[in-house]
């Protein structure tokens, strides 16, 4: 829980029952009255905009939001079904590697924090090119390993597409 000083842009709160961002947000004080905190608010799970006051140091309730990109599932014209997927080359160091190595599988659903890598080199035929990899701090397995059956393609361990 938090109190109205600690209203920032952008923060995302709970006001009656529904999500709002806060777009706009200061405070009035007037020499007689308690200070007052106002805030304009646009619906997260909603369309509507409001604008509402507090008297300052009321408590407020701020809300964490996970936000990720949707994955569109699309036909091309051969008919055949396919996702958007970005694939990443992600690098896990001492026990985490051992971790990983031992428990992921192809397919798996993982969470992984860490740091961003870029590396830069010259090809054979002098073009820059670029890398990106995720150096991984904490992997967490979000489902099960797939235990493989007869009619899966065991043998084909694709990898992931180059640049």
């Amino acid at each position: 829980m938090a109190t109205t000083a600690d209203i920032r842009m952008g923060m995302i709160i709970k006001l009656d029952g529904s999500l709002y961002s806060v777009v706009e947000f200061g405070q009035n004080k007037t020499a007689r009255a308690a200070a007052k905190v106002w805030a304009k608010l646009k619906g997260v799970d909603n369309t509507r905009s409001i604008e509402h006051t507090w008297n300052s140091g009321d408590n407020i309730f701020p809300v964490r939001v996970e936000r990720r990109p949707y994955q569109f599932l699309y036909k091309d014209e051969s008919g055949f079904t396919a996702k958007e997927t970005e694939w990443h080359r992600v690098t896990c160091f001492n026990g985490l590697g051992r971790v990983v190595g031992q428990h992921a599988t192809k397919g798996m659903l993982v969470s992984v924090r860490g740091r961003i890598h870029n590396s830069k080199w010259t090809d054979r035929e002098g073009v820059d090119r670029y890398s990106y990899e995720i150096i991984a701090d904490d992997v967490q397995f979000l489902s099960r390993s797939k235990q493989p059956t007869e009619s899966d393609d065991v043998g084909n361990d694709d990898e992931i597409p180059s640049d």
